[in-house]
């Protein structure tokens, strides 16, 4: 009788604890859940995976085993004793890969571990959690366990020598690591970023828009380069064929100021410009430069040689002559339109300086490029024909402050009538830009044959004086004190 009430005071506790408990914990795993879920957390998901299996697999167990009484070695009672291990490991893996790699920091060890290897420890860790559960709930005898699988894994292995392949060739890169995600890999043809790695290939990221997949036996039997090693720096060579009538230091000349002043180029190590050969119709010259990662490649390069081709037209240098032909539109005078732009300096009028330009003394600048850097001397005045730019001055701190922008019809560097003056601004085109330069005996005529030009000129030059001295004391004024 004593034991008849014991035993059911146990089920009433036991009744009592899923009636009461279950739907406690599941309504506290719910709160934490969606408060995780407001903030972002990635503890989020396994705590999911506790709410969701885990903990109805053991509400299961709890009823079969101490409210219904099942035995031990009863097939549902295993079979749900098996699902809540599963779930339980499920859980504890998906804890240790959050607490481990979750907002690991670009840089750190845990950053740095690939996916094979995290794929590699969980397999072994899910073999041994296998282990345990075909022991302890099962009672399978481990030993013939063992050689049973050691007997069929020489079958499976014959069957799947591929996949064990790439498996076996993704352990050696795995422990040599040539390379890491965020590498960019040279395969035969191909050029890519490599974005993953598992246990069967590599993923790389080719032109930014596909991913080429790449078996593991593939890089380990053949060969590859890394370009992102020993250095992320990366160098580049494009080569230009000019004129014979370009005399070669005045390119090399051209070549390495446009390198050094296209965004994206390394100043140390400097550009390096050399004669590679002389062909049947032209020379060839090769650059070489340098930039902070592989990734810029592409967009530095296709900037440089945009840059170049207007450096060019700029210095009267011929790119390509095997089919170029004389630019009988260069030689053309300039048109009465273009000189109308300036009414104050008389360009238009009857044997005027206006009439000595042609169209090949008009310098095209890329939208971006620096046409006059502060400190630097002035070459003349420069009358801007088409496009747009900005004055700028720095101060002192590394930031830029805009004094002006000019448009088409105005003009700049007028302390060139100073004589040998330097600029007080940095002037940089905004887009494509079209400039008349007068220099020297060009300036000094028009001074002469038009005396309004030079009062315009000099009132320009005070007026931007002004506004110069004005924007370095309001950038002086926000320098912290002290």
């Amino acid at each position: 009788m004593i034991e008849f009430f014991r035993r059911d005071a146990v089920h009433l506790v036991w009744t009592l604890g899923v009636i009461l408990g279950l739907p406690l914990i599941l309504l506290s795993l719910t709160e934490a859940i969606v408060r995780l879920h407001r903030r972002g957390s990635p503890i989020e998901s396994p705590l999911r995976v506790v709410r969701n299996l885990l903990v109805p697999a053991l509400a299961a167990y709890v009823l079969l085993a101490h409210m219904a009484e099942f035995d031990s070695r009863s097939f549902p009672l295993q079979v749900v004793l098996t699902l809540a291990w599963i779930f339980g490991l499920h859980a504890a893996f998906s804890f240790l890969n959050v607490a481990l790699f979750a907002g690991a920091h670009k840089g750190s060890w845990r950053a740095r571990v690939p996916n094979l290897a995290r794929d590699l420890v969980r397999l072994i860790l899910v073999l041994v959690g296998a282990a345990l559960v075909l022991s302890t709930v099962w009672g399978t005898n481990l030993a013939a366990l063992v050689t049973a699988v050691g007997v069929g894994s020489v079958v499976l292995g014959l069957a799947l020598q591929d996949p064990l392949g790439n498996l076996y060739s993704g352990i050696i890169l795995l422990f040599e690591q040539p390379f890491t995600v965020g590498d960019w890999l040279r395969v035969g043809d191909t050029v890519g970023q490599v974005v993953e790695v598992n246990w069967r290939a590599v993923h790389l990221l080719v032109g930014g828009t596909e991913v080429q997949v790449i078996p593991n036996s593939v890089l380990a039997k053949g060969s590859f380069g890394n370009v992102s090693r020993p250095s992320r720096q990366h160098s580049e060579t494009i080569t230009v064929r000019f004129s014979y009538n370009d005399p070669p230091n005045k390119i090399k000349r051209v070549l390495w100021t446009t390198a050094l002043r296209t965004p994206g180029i390394l100043e140390e190590p400097r550009p390096s410009v050399a004669i590679l050969t002389y062909t049947k119709s032209a020379v060839r010259y090769a650059l070489v430069f340098h930039v902070a990662d592989y990734a810029q490649v592409d967009s530095v390069r296709n900037e440089l040689l945009t840059r170049i081709w207007y450096a060019a037209r700029r210095h009267r240098l011929q790119i390509q002559t095997r089919h170029a032909h004389p630019d009988a539109a260069a030689q053309a005078p300039l048109s009465t339109e273009d000189l109308r732009l300036f009414p104050q300096l008389g360009l238009v009028r009857t044997g005027g300086i206006g009439e000595t330009f042609s169209r090949g003394a008009v310098r095209q600048y890329a939208r971006g490029e620096q046409v006059v850097a502060e400190g630097e001397i002035l070459s003349g005045l420069h009358l801007i024909l088409s496009g747009q730019v900005a004055l700028t001055i720095g101060d002192g701190v590394g930031e830029v402050k805009e004094v002006a922008r000019l448009s088409r019809g105005e003009f700049f560097g007028e302390k060139a009538l100073l004589g040998l003056a330097t600029s007080n601004v940095t002037v940089t085109a905004l887009e494509d830009l079209g400039l008349l330069v007068l220099e020297g005996e060009q300036l000094q005529a028009l001074i002469d044959q038009t005396p309004r030009a030079a009062r315009e000129i000099g009132r320009v030059l005070e007026a931007r004086r002004k506004a110069v001295r004005k924007a370095r004391v309001n950038a002086r004024g926000r320098l912290p004190i002290g």
